[in-house]
């Protein structure tokens, strides 16, 4: 049987003040980093890596329907990050959905986009890069905007992943099987409340294992696979992984391994 998180007991589990793994990963660089929040740069940030990873994530733990409720598919090409946030930032703060009822002088200074250049020239120059972006915006209602070639980037990666000799089997479901897909996990350490968020955790009820299976896409040669998890410190979150799962195992399967 396929278990599934609700797009509701995700965002319950986004906006938790518990403790995760990537604010506690903060603390190998310096208690500092760990305590401060750091606010982006310009007012938006769209990281590939983060989106294609997501992407991913979410065809395949939430399903196809979730998919196409959280993302559109465009036929443009994304304008450059800086014109990117900018043209976010005017459509925030919008009063009308008409492009050029909008003043975008005030978003371009506060990126201090080509401060050498007239007023004029920003105007005309984000107008020509960000209008379609914008148009594209007010289409996908609230939606992840995903280019063509990111999509095509995305199903690539899926297929990859649920059909490849090595990987496949992680997906196969039999009368003995239960998987568990975005599995949120609160739990106390040490007095501190805790949360994760696991892509997936396989129960077989037969040999009575429970197994997590977190999915990667490290934009990286697998042979580099090992140095990417050092890199990242996945060892931290695994660790974190199993410390949620053990407490989790005890509310629901307390006789089974893991």
């Amino acid at each position: 049987m396929i278990i599934r998180s609700s797009k509701e007991q995700i965002q319950e589990y986004i906006d938790s003040p518990a403790l995760n793994q990537s604010k506690l990963k903060l603390l190998s660089i310096s208690a500092q980093a760990f305590q401060e929040v750091k606010e982006p740069e310009m007012f938006f940030e769209e990281k590939e890596h983060f989106v294609i990873g997501k992407a991913v994530d979410d065809l395949i733990t939430m399903g196809q329907e979730y998919f196409d409720n959280s993302y559109h598919i465009s036929d443009i090409t994304k304008p450059s990050d800086t014109i990117m946030s900018i043209v976010q930032q005017v459509f925030q703060s919008r009063e009308s959905d008409n492009w050029f009822d909008q003043n975008l002088l005030s978003a371009i200074d506060a990126h201090n986009y080509q401060p050498n250049w007239k007023p004029d020239t920003k105007i005309t120059k984000v107008s020509t890069e960000g209008e379609s972006y914008w148009n594209e915006l007010l289409q996908s209602e609230g939606k992840q905007v995903l280019s063509k070639e990111q999509i095509l980037k995305i199903d690539s990666i899926t297929s990859q992943i649920l059909e490849h000799r090595f990987t496949k089997d992680y997906f196969k479901l039999d009368e003995f099987t239960d998987i568990y897909y975005q599995l949120a996990i609160y739990f106390t350490e040490d007095n501190v409340e805790c949360k994760a968020l696991l892509d997936m955790v396989i129960v077989h009820h037969r040999f009575k294992t429970i197994t997590p299976v977190d999915i990667k896409t490290i934009g990286d040669y697998t042979k580099f696979f090992d140095y990417q998890c050092l890199r990242r410190r996945y060892d931290i979150q695994a660790s974190w992984y199993m410390k949620a799962l053990h407490s989790w195992k005890e509310k629901n399967y307390s006789c089974f391994y893991y």
